[in-house]
């Protein structure tokens, strides 16, 4: 029987040395090395982090809310209470604006009601989607409180206008639904006050 020229050892492989490979465990490793693979984690942690702020600061959408309404409308007529309080209710129906609250004794009809996607009624703001985002949906109601008031003979019509809204956003990279932002108070554009004018005056 011919010898090979050397002998098996008994002893197997380690996890640490397979098919003339060797691997280092942790504990293996020099204390330096060890420093340089923590270091390169937390940078690449760091990366992660400091891009992800970055987008988010940079896509997300915003309302920037309306300048202030300082605006008072009020007009007077030399008519009737009756006459006028009737014009002010007809106004409401000729717009096919639903009526939620009447009392002629106290001179008040009040309305809020949802406007459609073109609204103009009011103004809620400047609405900024964002690089990464796109709006898919606003909900603005408009509320209106007219109060017709007999002072010594003249009829004054003064309409408060104001409203809600909530604009819902998605991102573009999932399509996922992300954000509502709401907006408390709308302010009037003056387009209902003088529509609810020249209705009033066309017919005295």
């Amino acid at each position: 029987m011919v010898s090979s020229g050397y002998r098996h050892s008994s002893k197997t492989l380690g996890s640490h040395q397979q098919a003339g490979q060797t691997r280092l465990s942790w504990q293996d490793m020099p204390a330096c090395t060890q420093g340089n693979i923590r270091k390169d984690k937390m940078k690449k942690i760091l990366a992660t982090v400091a891009l992800s702020t970055l987008l988010v600061g940079c896509a997300a959408p915003s309302v920037t809310p309306p300048s202030a309404n300082t605006g008072n409308h009020v007009d007077t007529y030399h008519a009737d209470f009756s006459e006028v309080w009737e014009h002010a209710v007809d106004w409401f129906a000729i717009n096919n604006i639903p009526i939620k609250n009447i009392e002629r004794d106290s001179g008040i009809i009040s309305s809020d009601y949802s406007l459609g996607a073109g609204y103009s009624q009011v103004d809620c703001g400047a609405v900024d989607p964002g690089g990464m985002h796109i709006l898919i949906d606003q909900a603005v109601t408009a509320n209106i409180n007219v109060l017709v008031r007999d002072r010594s003979g003249q009829i004054s019509v003064q309409p408060n206008v104001f409203g809600q809204g909530a604009f819902t956003f998605r991102n573009t990279w999932d399509n996922r639904l992300t954000e509502t932002i709401r907006v408390d108070r709308c302010v009037t554009t003056g387009e209902l006050e003088r529509s609810l004018q020249n209705h009033i005056q066309s017919r005295i």
